[in-house]
């Protein structure tokens, strides 16, 4: 099982044959600013700016988005929709009326690159990488069905905000409590938390923090193969 509470259910239930494993995500996630690509397109718009990276967005997360660039407009925003349709890019391009896309990015001219305060991505693929661009990242879902994957910025060692919908993710669970996750239900909060993350001591540590989590969940995978070499279910 991935985590304590798994195996005492299963224990008030009668299971004995039950063991702790950890969850093998960490140990991808871990490996992932090892692997991490360097982008030219991304590089050069980020400059030296700090950098929002807000990943798998919905319309809902994108107007919070939109109203906090607003207001912070010495920040750059990658975002990197969970839907990359026309329809969807269109309404992206309906709030950030001056956002370059990722697809087009060769026929921009350089002033207009270095005047852009946002970078569509649409495309798939390059989200695990770009994290490794961001001071803070956004995670979206969580004014849907549920937030998407906050391990894979975790990892960077960048804060993860995200919307009210995480209770059913652990990980996020164990990010907040680690003071490393921060979760918001309006526009008034992210700008809350947001305008505190500006503080550079407060968001390195929230940073490390976020990344000394993941590193300390690793191994999961490990764990499963002595076991299944110990029980010689595998040769």
């Amino acid at each position: 099982m991935q985590n304590e509470e798994s195996v005492h259910l299963l224990k008030e239930h009668g299971f004995r044959n039950v063991g702790l494993t950890g969850d093998t995500r960490f140990d991808r996630v871990v490996e992932l600013p090892k692997q991490r690509k360097q982008i030219d397109e991304v590089t050069q718009f980020v400059a030296e700016y700090p950098v929002l990276v807000a990943g798998s967005t919905w319309q809902e997360d994108e107007q919070l988005l939109k109203d906090l660039m607003l207001k912070f407009p010495k920040w750059k925003l990658i975002l990197a929709p969970h839907e990359i349709h026309d329809t969807h890019i269109r309404a992206i391009l309906a709030l950030f009326p001056d956002a370059l896309q990722f697809s087009k990015y060769v026929s921009y001219a350089d002033e207009r690159v270095a005047h852009a305060q946002v970078l569509i991505i649409d495309n798939i693929g390059m989200l695990s990488s770009l994290y490794g661009y961001g001071k803070m990242s956004y995670i979206g879902g969580g004014f849907g069905i549920g937030i998407h994957n906050t391990l894979e910025a975790a990892t960077y060692g960048i804060p993860v905000i995200f919307g009210p919908k995480y209770h059913k993710f652990q990980e996020a669970k164990d990010l907040i409590e680690q003071g490393a996750g921060f979760s918001i239900q309006n526009r008034e909060e992210l700008y809350k938390v947001f305008t505190c993350l500006q503080d550079s001591v407060k968001r390195e540590y929230s940073g490390k923090q976020a990344k000394c989590f993941v590193q300390q969940h690793a191994g999961a995978t490990a764990i499963i193969m002595k076991y299944l070499y110990s029980s010689k279910l595998l040769k």
